[in-house]
């Protein structure tokens, strides 16, 4: 719900309202092989709330926005693994366990940013922000059967191990650590007008992702800390009749970078790198070819680098991010035949990619090529959508994984391909 105030040309007021509930469920074999090493049953429930009052204040030399924003997110989700063979201290076990995980998260904030013209020709941008983050977590494990099995045959033995190894390498986990966190952050941006089409600007930010818990099946739940990062964004930007395009350098600082770190296929844990850095550049534009065709794209490169990753006896600096891969290309053709009515066709490109910290080899990402269609009708008060992505079917992998314990290579797949309607309507 998107409502507006204007109470003169110089102060108008706008506030946002949105909710969404989204509910998925999934079925997947661990090893994706004809060896029965084990499947999950995974469902997923999100809600998420959000408010936001914006206040626009502009006259000949300032335009300013000051706002307020506060969100809700709460999730829960429970997978439950059935036949899945384990191996430990010599034990080998064909075990059913269920994983129930959840967290309350909660985010307010106070934003502001001014543009103060200096002139004719330059532009001088202050932002800053002031958010507090805080969460309720909740992990629950149960092992629910244990027995032996012959691992060369697979055949499942007589005997019941779940008492021990609940006890031991499965301990019940049931418990809400919280979490929570705030941050202040600032931005300063410069822009030059060459021409009435024509500007080139340099942009000093800085991000932050909120720390949490981690979830875990055993021990203490870990908790991570808050992501920080200091960017800085140099370009210019062509805003003509028919071409519009923007060409940008860009240099990320990171510190306390938080690094997704695979432990087993139902676990990942949240590490904080000492610092790590990325840079590269973007170029996006659109073309209008014609009145009813349109072409637009973007091209990027980024290249990542651990500069002070230590976990241990191992040692990551030097390294590329995982699922970072260095180049990514997008390309967009758009038609409109007739009044209201429109077509469109996408082709998404992105290189291989490493999967983890070590950047090993053979658990590379797929590079890939998907193409997707789409097309319908509009007006000011509703549409109507019809569109099928990765047209192709192309299959191709996101992520790789190998687990001593279960004794398996397992892969994470790509979407295939998908057909979907949607219907908006503005009230």
């Amino acid at each position: 719900l998107r409502q507006y105030l204007s109470l003169n040309e110089q102060l108008s007021f706008m506030l946002l309202l949105s909710h969404s509930d989204t509910s998925n469920e999934r079925r997947g074999d661990y090893d994706i092989s004809a060896r029965d090493n084990g499947f999950f049953l995974g469902e997923t429930r999100m809600q998420n709330r959000s408010a936001e009052l914006r206040s626009h204040i502009s006259s000949e030399s300032i335009d300013a926005v000051v706002g307020l924003y506060y969100s809700r997110d709460e999730l829960y989700g429970t997978t439950y693994s059935g036949n899945l063979k384990y191996s430990t201290s010599g034990i080998n076990a064909d075990t059913d366990s269920i994983i129930g995980a959840g967290r309350d998260a909660r985010v307010q904030s106070v934003y502001s940013e001014l543009d103060w013209r200096l002139g004719e020709q330059w532009v001088l941008t202050f932002g800053a922000r002031y958010e507090e983050n805080e969460a309720d977590n909740a992990i629950l494990f149960r092992l629910l059967r244990a027995q032996l099995y012959e691992p060369t045959t697979g055949v499942v033995l007589p005997g019941d191990l779940t008492p021990v190894l609940q006890a031991t390498v499965f301990p019940d986990v049931d418990r809400a650590p919280p979490s929570g966190d705030s941050v202040a952050l600032a931005k300063l941006g410069l822009r030059y007008e060459f021409s009435d089409v024509l500007n080139g600007f340099a942009t000093f930010s800085q991000g932050y992702r909120a720390g949490s818990t981690d979830f875990v099946v055993s021990g203490d739940s870990p908790a991570f800390g808050p992501e920080l990062s200091n960017n800085i964004d140099l370009g210019l930007r062509w805003h003509g009749e028919q071409l519009q395009s923007a060409l940008s350098v860009f240099y990320i600082d990171y510190q306390d970078m938080q690094v997704g770190v695979r432990v087993d296929p139902t676990t990942i844990r949240t590490d904080n790198v000492g610092s790590a850095e990325a840079y590269g550049l973007e170029w996006e534009g659109r073309w209008w070819l014609a009145d009813s065709v349109s072409l637009d794209w973007g091209l990027g490169y980024v290249h990542t680098e651990f500069e002070d990753y230590r976990d241990g006896d191992e040692s990551f600096t030097g390294n590329a991010f995982p699922l970072a891969p260095d180049w990514s290309a997008n390309l967009g053709m758009e038609w409109r035949p007739a009044l209201r009515w429109f077509t469109r066709m996408d082709l998404n490109l992105a290189a291989a990619s490493y999967t983890d910290r070590a950047n090993t080899e053979n658990l590379k990402a797929d590079a890939r090529q998907l193409v997707s269609v789409s097309g319908g009708y509009e007006t000011g008060q509703w549409g109507v959508q019809i569109g099928i992505k990765n047209l192709l079917n192309q299959f191709y992998i996101t992520d790789q994984y190998t687990s001593e314990s279960l004794a398996m290579h397992g892969v994470i797949v790509g979407e295939p391909r998908q057909i979907a309607m949607s219907l908006k309507v503005h009230l």
